[in-house]
C-alpha cells in the first residue's frame, strides 16, 4: 500500500533530494536520476535508460548526463552480457567518438578527454595502453583492441566493475567484484567549473554487449564496494544528515542576517547566503587568525564552488556539505586540513587551487590590481615555492605594473617550476621560450641586477 504523502513527508523528500536535483550546483551538475545518453552509434537502453544493450557488429558508446567537478564519486557497472568487449570509466564534455571506423581511436580512453578500464587487464587514457588490475596485456603504446587483458578474452557475465573518482587528490581506481584494484590513473581534472568542465560515466561495448550501470546505493540494493569516503552518483542525504546541513547553514546565515538588520536592511532585501558576519564567523570557528594568511576559507570556497568573494549562497553551502559528507564544524576543519595538505604535497592540486584563486579573488574583472595579486600570492603561499618571488615583486614596483592578467598569473606557476632558481634563469632563451614578454622584461631585470639574483 502507498504511504500518505503528508506535507511533512513532502517537505523531508524535496529536502532529501535538494542536494542532487539541483542542476545549478557547481559540484554535481545534472538531474536527479542518472541517465545514459547514445555518443556513438544506436545502442538499445533499457531500465530507466541505466542498462545499454549493443546488438550491432559496431562499436557502441554512451555517457551519462551527470558530470561532477568535485568531490569522491562512486558508479558500478554489471556485466550482464560478456560480448566482444568493452570500455567503461569517465570522460570530459570535450570527449568524442571519431566516426572513422578505426576501433582503436574510439569510445572512452582513446583520448585525453576519457579515462577506462576494459575490466579486464587493461586501462586506457590518451590512447595509451597500459596493464592494470592483474591482467598481463595491453603495454604502453600497443594495440587498445578489446578483450586483450592477460587474462583472457573480455569481462565475464555477472562481473562488478566499480568506479571511483577522487576529484580532491585527482585519481580514478576501479573495483572488480569488490576487490580494490588501486589507483589507475592521477592528476585527473574536471576542468574547474566552467560550461565544459565536469566528469560523467561512460562507456563503449562491442558486439553482444551488454551492461546495466549502478548510480544509486541503498539499503534494499547497496553497491558491491561503496568506500565510505565516496558519494554514490545518485545520492540523497537521509533526513539526519541534511538537518545537520541546513543548521550549519542557519548559523552562519543567521549572523549575516543580523548585520544586515542592523544596517537598516528590509527582510526582503536580504540574499539567502552567507556573507559578511556570518562569513567572519565561519571563519573564526574553522580557526582562521589571519585571513591575508591563511587559505582556509578560499580551499573552502574551493571545494564547494563558491562564485562570489567571501559568500557562500544556500545551495553552494549545503551542496559542498553533502557532496563532501561534512555536517559539523569539526568534519570542516578536519577536510580543510587534508585540502590543504594536498595542496601542499602534489603539485597538480596547488595548480589547480592557484588557478581557481584568481579566477574566484577577481571578481568582474579580467585582472588583479598588484595590490590584490600579492595578497593572492601570499595566502597561496608561493614565496615558499619560488626564492626569486621577493626579486620578482621588486621588479614588479620598478616597472610600475599596475595589474596582473590570468595569463602572467597562470605563466608565472610554470616559469616559477622552469626557473626556480637564480641559476636556472641564466638558461633562459628568449628566442626558444614562449613566455609572456612580463617574464622577458624580468629577466633582463635580474641581468641588470645581478646582486638581485
Amino acid at each position: 500500500q502507498r504511504r500518505r504523502a503528508t506535507p511533512r513527508r513532502l517537505e523531508a523528500e524535496e529536502a532529501a533530494l535538494r542536494v542532487c536535483s539541483n542542476t545549478m550546483s557547481r559540484l554535481r551538475q545534472g538531474p536527479t536520476e542518472v541517465a545514459l545518453e547514445p555518443t556513438h552509434g544506436s545502442p538499445s537502453l533499457s531500465n530507466s535508460d541505466t542498462a545499454v544493450n549493443n546488438s550491432s557488429w559496431s562499436l557502441q558508446c554512451v555517457r551519462g548526463n551527470v558530470f561532477v567537478t568535485g568531490g569522491r564519486w562512486m558508479f558500478e557497472v554489471k556485466v550482464t552480457q560478456s560480448g566482444n568487449g568493452m570500455w567503461v570509466g569517465v570522460c570530459t564534455r570535450k570527449h568524442r567518438v571519431p566516426d572513422d571506423g578505426n576501433e582503436d581511436k574510439m569510445g572512452p580512453g582513446a583520448d585525453r578527454h576519457s579515462w577506462a578500464f576494459d575490466g579486464v587487464g587493461q586501462k586506457r587514457h590518451n590512447g595509451k595502453t597500459e596493464s592494470y588490475g592483474g591482467g598481463g596485456g595491453g603495454g604502453g603504446g600497443g594495440s587498445s583492441r578489446y578483450g586483450g587483458g592477460g587474462s583472457g578474452g573480455s569481462a565475464r557475465q555477472g562481473d562488478v566493475i566499480g568506479v571511483a573518482l577522487d576529484l580532491d587528490a585527482g585519481t580514478i581506481s576501479f573495483y572488480k567484484n569488490g576487490r580494490d584494484l588501486g589507483v589507475a590513473f592521477r592528476g585527473v581534472s574536471a576542468g574547474g567549473f566552467g560550461a565544459d568542465a565536469g566528469l560523467a560515466p561512460c562507456a563503449a561495448l562491442q558486439r553482444r554487449g551488454s551492461l546495466q550501470f549502478v548510480f544509486a546505493s541503498t539499503k534494499q540494493a547497496p553497491m558491491k564496494a561503496l568506500p565510505s569516503t565516496h558519494r554514490a552518483l545518485q545520492f540523497a542525504p537521509s533526513d539526519a544528515e541534511q538537518a545537520a546541513y541546513d543548521a550549519l547553514f542557519a548559523t552562519y546565515f543567521d549572523a549575516s542576517v543580523k548585520l544586515r538588520s542592523s544596517s537598516g536592511g528590509s527582510a526582503g532585501s536580504l540574499v539567502d547566503a552567507i556573507r559578511d558576519e556570518g562569513t567572519m564567523l565561519l571563519a573564526e570557528q574553522l580557526g582562521v587568525d589571519d585571513p591575508t594568511e591563511d587559505p582556509t576559507l578560499l580551499v573552502l570556497a574551493w571545494k564547494f564552488g563558491a562564485r562570489k568573494v567571501w559568500e557562500f549562497t544556500r545551495d553552494e553551502f549545503v551542496d559542498g556539505l553533502a557532496v563532501h559528507q561534512l555536517g559539523s564544524v569539526d568534519a570542516m576543519r578536519m577536510a580543510v586540513a587534508r585540502w590543504r595538505a594536498d595542496i601542499d604535497s602534489n603539485a597538480a592540486v596547488y595548480k589547480a587551487f592557484y588557478s581557481f584563486v584568481f579566477d574566484y579573488l577577481k571578481e568582474d574583472k579580467s585582472v588583479l590590481l598588484l595590490d590584490e595579486a600579492e595578497a593572492a600570492w601570499t595566502v597561496v603561499a608561493f614565496k615558499r615555492r619560488w626564492p626569486l618571488y621577493d626579486t620578482w615583486m621588486q621588479f614588479l614596483r620598478a616597472e610600475k605594473t599596475g595589474a596582473i592578467n590570468k595569463d602572467v598569473w597562470n605563466q608565472l606557476l610554470a616559469f616559477a617550476a622552469a626557473y626556480p632558481s637564480a641559476k636556472s634563469i641564466d638558461e633562459y632563451d628568449p628566442d626558444a621560450d614562449a613566455w609572456p614578454l612580463l617574464m622577458d622584461s624580468f629577466v633582463d631585470y635580474l641581468d641588470e641586477h645581478a646582486d638581485a639574483k
